[in-house]
This record gives C-alpha cells, sequence and structure tokens, in this order.
C-alpha cells in the first residue's frame, strides 16, 4: 500500500472505533476491520497526526533514519489538534470558578441580610442541629434561624476553590454541587422564617435560577464531547436531570407545612444530591 502510494490510515486506541467514528474518518462503508497490534508495526511508523472526532489518526509510513528523525514534524500536528479540547477544558473551569463566585454571592447577600435581621430582634444566635433537625422542630419557623445554617456553604466554597486551583476537578466538582445545596437549603430555612411559605417559594425559584448549573454542565458536556467520550457526555446530561428533580424536590420541602428528616421528599432530595455529587465527581476526575 505504502509502495503505490496509496495511503493507509490507522485509528489509534485500545478498543474498535463506533460506527460514528469510522464515518467521521470517512470510511462508514469500509470492508474488514483489521486489527493491528504494536508488534505489526516493527517495521513501520505512524507519521502525520490529528484527531479524528475522538480518536488520534496517522499514516502509516516505512521506518528508515529520514523519517524518523523528521518525527518531530509529527509530534507539533498533534499538539496543534489538541487546542480545540484545551480550549473547552479552559471554559469548564472558567464554568466552575464562575458558579463557585455565583455561590458565594447568593450566600453572602442573603447571609448578610440575615445577620442583619437577627441581630435586629434578637441579639444573639442559637445553636445549629442540622437542616433536617431545624425544621423538624421549629414547623412554623417562629423563631429566627440561627446564623450557623450558611456553615456549611461556606466550608464547601472553600474546599471547591481550593481544589479546583489544585487541579482536582473532582474533588471540586463535588463540592461545588454539594456548596450550592447548602446554600439552596440554608435559604430555603431563611425565606421560611422571614416571607413564609408562599414568599418563600417565589425567592427559593429565583435563587435556584441565580445559581443555576446549566453553564457549568454545558462546559462539561462541549469539553467531553470534544474528548469524544460518549458515556462522559452521558453522564453530564444525567447530573442535570438528577439536580433538577432535587431543586424541584427542596422547592417542594420549602413550601409545604411540616418537614423533618424522615419525610418522603427529602430523602428523596438527599438520594438525589448524593448519585449528582458522585457523577459529577467521577466525571471531573477524567480531567486530571
Amino acid at each position: 500500500m505504502i509502495q503505490s502510494r496509496t495511503e493507509q490510515m490507522i485509528i489509534l486506541g485500545s478498543v474498535p472505533p463506533t460506527d460514528d467514528q469510522w464515518a467521521a474518518a470517512g470510511v462508514a462503508n469500509r470492508g474488514l476491520v483489521q486489527t493491528i497490534r504494536v508488534d505489526d508495526l516493527r517495521t513501520f511508523i505512524i507519521t502525520y497526526g490529528g484527531f479524528m472526532v475522538s480518536r488520534p489518526w496517522g499514516k502509516i509510513s516505512t521506518l528508515s533514519t529520514d523519517v524518523f528523525r523528521n518525527y518531530g514534524i509529527t509530534i507539533v500536528q498533534f499538539r496543534r489538534a489538541l487546542p480545540g479540547k484545551e480550549a473547552q477544558k479552559a471554559k469548564l473551569v472558567a464554568a466552575m470558578n464562575n458558579l463557585i463566585d455565583a455561590i458565594t454571592r447568593q450566600m453572602n447577600m442573603t447571609s448578610g441580610e440575615h445577620k442583619l435581621e437577627a441581630g435586629l430582634l434578637t441579639g444573639a444566635q442559637g445553636n445549629f442541629s442540622g437542616f433536617w433537625g431545624y425544621w423538624t422542630n421549629h414547623l412554623f419557623n417562629t423563631d429566627v434561624p440561627p446564623i450557623a445554617i450558611w456553615s456549611q456553604c461556606f466550608a464547601e466554597l472553600a474546599h471547591a476553590r481550593s481544589t479546583l486551583k489544585e487541579g482536582k476537578f473532582g474533588e471540586s466538582g463535588k463540592s461545588i454541587v454539594r456548596a450550592r445545596s447548602e446554600l439552596l437549603k440554608a435559604s430555603g430555612v431563611y425565606y421560611r422564617w422571614k416571607n413564609g411559605i408562599a414568599g418563600a417559594g417565589t425567592k427559593m425559584q429565583i435563587t435556584i435560577g441565580v445559581v443555576a448549573v446549566a453553564l457549568m454542565l454545558a462546559a462539561a458536556g462541549a469539553y467531553f464531547a470534544t474528548a469524544a467520550e460518549p458515556t462522559a457526555v452521558a453522564a453530564v446530561n444525567k447530573v442535570g436531570a438528577l439536580i433538577d428533580t432535587a431543586d424541584s424536590v427542596l422547592a417542594d420541602v420549602v413550601t409545604t407545612a411540616p418537614g423533618g428528616a424522615a419525610a418522603p421528599s427529602v430523602v428523596a432530595y438527599e438520594e438525589a444530591l448524593e448519585e449528582a455529587g458522585e457523577t459529577v465527581e467521577q466525571l471531573l476526575k477524567m480531567m486530571e
């Protein structure tokens, strides 16, 4: 094939390409698929380089001194094909930072308002024994919620920010999901106390919109689509569905009368958030 100058393309990888990947390579109507192993290439070398949908690919050439001497060109070609993926990674990191900032701003604004009102009304703060425990013991929210309801959100934000800087994308993503959840739970307690059930529902919807995960998930989807990881793209969509479900459940909890840790809706909320956090962590670890 080389002697007849008929270009022979090889797709590099450890598993067979999908039909979509073959089509992108221009050989959707190919014949028999041949698996080429390292030992089969002992007298050959892969020259030229690029990325076809998900896989690196190149031309099979006869190994020679001249070809080997100029092999650096192939390395450059592969590197030139990577910026699209790196650019998408940068966009995902930026989206993660933006969501951290949005959660931080919303927490500071709402907790600041809470601190001001709590100080004016009571002059002191009580102890906090957990979000659902508070809900169970104060069904009608007659007491000022303790300022400590914001503590866990603050801690998760700090962890999300530090791990993102360290390149621990999985840990950071999970903490972002948790920080957002803690913000919404604390906001639900505060808004219900301040605005009553009806007013709390409106406020919760606004807060959910302010800290929406859509842009972060869109950036993640674009990154993994560039890397052609079908299972990863499916996981991104799964996370979005889980978080939407959790948001809806939490809004229902906030706008109903008695809550409590044993309520089915509360259990559903915690399960959805736990699964979302675990999925995000596993997904973003692929970036590390």
